[in-house]
């Protein structure tokens, strides 16, 4: 699991705020700083509306992606990014990441059949 959360979520979120390469690059994938504060203001909103039963209420990804903690990456994997994403990245990189977090869920269940 920590290959999963502790590797690639960090990874793909600094290439999406286009930290990840030492160059600059320029991709469609790379979102830009007023969308991470809708991002963020959406998440925000919605943070007195989430049940307990998910953990800890979420912090500002944007700022303290580098304090997360497994729990904190499980539940942006799982929970939020895709509703929170999906305006923002370009469908290809969406459906992309939605299988990356369709393989998470399926690692997370206690048995895997056919």
């Amino acid at each position: 699991m920590h290959g999963l959360f502790e590797n690639i979520a960090p990874a793909m979120l600094r290439h999406w705020f286009g930290t990840f390469f030492k160059k600059d690059f320029a991709s469609e994938c790379v979102l830009s700083k007023s969308i991470w504060n809708e991002i963020r203001t959406i998440m925000e909103k919605n943070q007195k509306n989430m049940s307990l039963d998910f953990g800890r209420p979420s912090i500002d990804i944007q700022k303290h992606f580098a304090e997360f903690k497994a729990e904190n990456w499980t539940n942006w994997v799982i929970l939020y990014s895709l509703p929170l994403l999906q305006n923002y990245l370009p469908e290809r990189y969406l459906n992309r990441w939605a299988k990356f977090v369709h393989a998470v869920k399926l690692c997370l269940k206690k048995n895997i059949s056919i």
